[in-house]
């Protein structure tokens, strides 16, 4: 768990990425030390801010970024040689496909050089209650509570945050994975499988990486942890598909089939997710 944490890009304008997340993370009674990083500013919402990462002289366990798409790897490259190891980057890709990929190589290379663990890009972020760490995009503080949610979409966390505080329901960890070009799914529930602050996960998934890995970790989670999971495009068989046509089971029955032998309860609406939550937090 992370002992300092520094916003690279923290602002006081309003609106902006750099404030909403800076907001989170004051607002959240983070227990650790917190470095505001924009070297435009002395001071921002009343605490001393300073110019790099290096002007910190501490040391950092996460950089959170919040800046634009052309810093990034400078930024990482920097956090590197400070001794950073893991980092949440909540800047979008570039909009031009042909200027994102190449974007995206240069910071796998700079996370892989300096070792770096990196959530993201386009992250969430992280909100993690038994520390009061909030380094999230979202509006809303989420009570302290023993269910875990990771996602890959910051709107289903925000919204199942919205449902779940009035009825006081509460989360151990909460995380969007955004483009996971690095943490992926497999890892996180390997995290969670063995956080004595979890009982219960709940997964929201679009798409996988790797996924063998993602399987056998859901499968070892499932024997100790009740893991329910929902995953987006369940009705999607193309009928131009000629697996399908030759009678072939279709990749969501394929992925239901694997779901249920892991052990794991799937739901297929966003109300029966939100069901879940409450019925795991009872």
């Amino acid at each position: 768990m992370p002992e300092s944490v520094a916003l690279v890009g923290a602002s006081e304008r309003a609106g902006s990425l750099g404030r909403i997340v800076f907001e989170n993370l004051l607002a959240g009674g983070f227990r650790g030390t917190i470095h505001a990083v924009n070297p435009h500013h002395r001071k921002i919402l009343g605490h001393k801010a300073v110019s790099t990462l290096t002007a910190a002289k501490a040391k950092i366990d996460l950089a959170v970024i919040a800046t634009p798409c052309d810093t990034v790897v400078s930024l990482l490259n920097e956090g590197g040689a400070a001794g950073v190891r893991s980092a949440v980057l909540l800047t979008a890709p570039p909009g031009d496909p042909a200027q994102a990929k190449p974007w995206e190589r240069d910071i796998l290379a700079a996370t892989r050089k300096h070792r770096i663990r990196l959530l993201g890009p386009e992250a969430f972020g992280v909100i993690r209650t038994d520390i009061g760490l909030n380094v999230t995009v979202g509006g809303g503080q989420a009570l302290p509570g023993r269910l875990a949610l990771v996602t890959q979409s910051g709107a289903i966390c925000s919204a199942l945050i919205d449902f779940a505080t009035p009825l006081g329901i509460g989360f151990s960890s909460v995380l969007a994975l955004g483009g996971a070009l690095d943490i992926d799914f497999g890892e996180l529930l390997d995290f969670l499988l063995l956080d004595p602050h979890t009982d219960g996960i709940l997964l929201y998934l679009e798409s996988l990486h790797d996924a063998r890995r993602f399987l056998s970790v859901l499968r070892a989670a499932a024997r100790i942890k009740p893991v329910v999971v929902l995953k987006s495009g369940r009705d999607g068989t193309r009928a131009e598909d000629p697996l399908d046509a030759a009678g072939a089971p279709s990749p969501d029955k394929v992925f239901s089939a694997a779901l249920q032998r892991a052990g794991t309860v799937r739901v297929g609406t966003y109300t029966q997710l939100f069901a879940a939550a409450r019925i795991l937090s009872l």
